[in-house]
C-alpha cells in the first residue's frame, strides 16, 4: 500500500512538488519559531539564575532610585547581607573616540558601577574580563557631594575594543559636559550567553559617580542636593541566609519594610516574572508558526481533492472489483501524510537554517544569545505532535472523500 501511495505521488509530479515545497516552507517556520521561543525563555531563565544576586530592588522608572550609594550602604550593614551594588544603566548613549582621531565617534551604552561591590554582577558566571579597575572605591562622590576626584577609568566590551583598536592601557576620549576628556582603558569584558559572546555589543564601564555626572544624574539642578539617582541595587547573600528559606525571607521583609517606595524582589520572583514574560512571548511564536503549517496542510488537503476529483473513474473501478472503502480511505490518507510528514522532515532542516539566521539577528539587535534549542527533546516533542495533527487533519477529508464516491454513478458519469 506504502508503495501504490509512492506511485499515485508521481503521477502529478509538479503538483507534488509544489505541495512539498509548501510543507517544507511551513515546516521550517514552525520549527524555527519553536526553537526560538523555547530558546529564549531557557536562556533568560540561565542567565538569571547563574546571576550572583540574591535580591533585585528597582525603582519601578528609568533611573527611579535616589540616594543608591546611601541606600546600598545601609542595605550592605543589614545581617545576613554580604554585598550590595547599586548600579546605573542607560538607554541613552554617550560618545567615545580615539584622541584625536577625526570623524563620528561611536555611540556604546554606559553602565555605572561600583568596581569593589560589582563582583556581584560582573563577570557572571560565564564571563570574561580582562583586567579591572584599580581603583575599587567611587571617589567622585565624596559623600554625595560630587566633588571627588576623577578616577577616568573606563571598561569596554571587546567588540568596541575591536573597533577602535584598543589595548588596555590605551587612551580613550568621552564626550563630558560638551568636550573631549581622556580616560584610560582598563578592562575588556565580553558577556557570554548560552556559550557565545556578544559579536557586535558596544557597551562602556564607568565609576558610578562619574557617570552620574556624565548623565546630569548626580545633583538636583534646583536645589543642589544629592540626587544619586540608580537604576539598580543588586543584593548577595551570606551563605547561610541564602540557604535557609526563613532567613532568606525574614530580610526580604525587612528590606521591604525599611524602603516600601521600591520594588523588592527575590531571585525566584524574578525567574518567574521573566520566564511568565518569555512564555507568552514563545506562545506568541508557536502560534505564528502554527498559522504557517495550517495554510501548509490546507494546501495538502486541496491538492489531495483535486487528485480525488480526477481519479474518480480509478476509485470506481477499485471499488467495482471489490476493493473496500477502508482500503481506499487508507491509499489516499497516507499519500497526503506522507507528503506532510516527508515536508515536515525536510523542513527541519530548513527551519535549523532560518533559526541560526533568527538567533544571530536577536543577538546582534537586542544582545541576547540563544543556542542549543533546535533539536531538543521539549522542542521536537512540540514540533513532531504539531506536524503529526496538522498532517491527520488534512489528510482525513480527502481519504473519507475517496473512499465514499460511488462506484456505479461515477462508472455512469464516465459511460455518459
Amino acid at each position: 500500500m506504502i508503495s501504490l501511495a509512492f506511485r499515485n505521488l508521481g503521477r502529478r509530479k509538479g503538483r507534488t512538488l509544489a505541495v512539498l515545497v509548501s510543507v517544507i516552507v511551513a515546516g521550517s517556520l514552525l520549527s524555527s519559531t519553536i526553537g526560538i521561543g523555547d530558546g529564549l525563555v531557557s536562556t533568560v531563565r540561565n542567565r538569571v539564575e547563574s546571576a550572583r544576586v540574591d535580591i533585585f530592588i528597582t525603582g519601578g522608572q528609568l533611573h527611579g532610585i535616589t540616594r543608591g550609594h546611601e541606600i546600598a550602604g545601609e542595605i550592605e550593614e543589614m545581617e545576613g547581607v554580604n554585598l550590595s551594588s547599586p548600579m546605573l544603566f542607560s538607554p541613552t548613549t554617550i560618545q567615545v573616540r580615539r584622541p584625536g582621531e577625526a570623524g563620528m565617534p561611536l555611540t556604546p551604552y554606559p553602565v555605572g558601577l561600583i568596581p569593589s561591590r560589582a563582583g556581584v554582577l560582573l563577570p557572571g558566571e560565564n564571563d570574561s574580563t580582562t583586567g579591572w579597575f584599580s581603583v575599587p572605591d567611587d571617589p567622585h562622590y565624596a559623600g554625595g557631594s560630587y566633588e571627588g576626584p576623577w578616577t577616568y577609568e573606563i571598561g569596554v566590551t571587546e567588540a568596541l575594543a575591536r573597533d577602535l583598536n584598543l589595548s588596555i592601557g590605551d587612551p580613550i576620549e568621552v564626550m563630558v559636559d560638551g568636550e573631549w576628556r581622556n580616560f584610560t582603558v582598563v578592562m575588556t569584558y565580553r558577556p557570554i550567553l548560552g556559550g557565545q559572546a556578544f559579536s557586535g555589543v558596544y557597551l562602556v564601564f564607568l565609576h558610578l559617580s562619574e557617570l552620574q555626572t556624565i548623565l546630569s544624574l548626580d545633583v538636583d539642578p534646583s536645589t543642589g542636593a544629592p540626587r544619586d539617582a540608580v537604576d539598580t541595587i543588586s543584593v548577595s547573600l551570606e551563605e547561610e541566609y541564602r540557604m535557609d528559606r526563613d532567613l532568606y525571607v525574614s530580610l526580604l521583609d525587612t528590606i521591604r519594610e525599611e524602603y516600601p517606595f521600591y520594588d523588592v524582589e527575590s531571585k525566584e520572583e524574578i525567574v518567574g516574572e521573566m520566564e511568565s514574560n518569555m512564555a507568552m512571548a514563545s506562545a506568541f511564536a508557536l502560534a505564528v508558526g502554527s498559522v504557517g503549517f495550517v495554510i501548509g496542510a490546507l494546501f495538502v488537503s486541496t491538492a489531495m481533492l483535486m487528485a480525488v476529483d480526477e481519479r474518480r473513474g480509478e476509485i470506481a473501478m477499485m471499488r467495482a472489483i471489490g476493493i473496500s472503502g477502508k482500503t481506499i480511505f487508507s491509499i489516499f490518507f497516507l499519500e497526503a501524510l506522507m507528503i506532510i510528514m516527508m515536508g515536515t522532515l525536510l523542513g527541519f532542516g530548513v527551519g535549523h537554517l532560518f533559526y541560526g539566521f533568527m538567533a544571530d539577528y536577536i543577538m546582534r539587535s537586542a544582545g541576547i544569545v540563544i543556542t542549543g534549542y533546535m533539536g531538543g527533546t521539549g522542542m521536537m516533542i512540540k514540533y513532531t505532535a504539531a506536524a503529526l495533527a496538522f498532517g491527520l487533519l488534512s489528510s482525513f477529508y480527502p481519504a473519507a472523500k475517496a473512499s465514499r464516491t460511488p462506484a456505479a454513478a461515477t462508472l455512469r458519469e464516465d459511460v455518459l
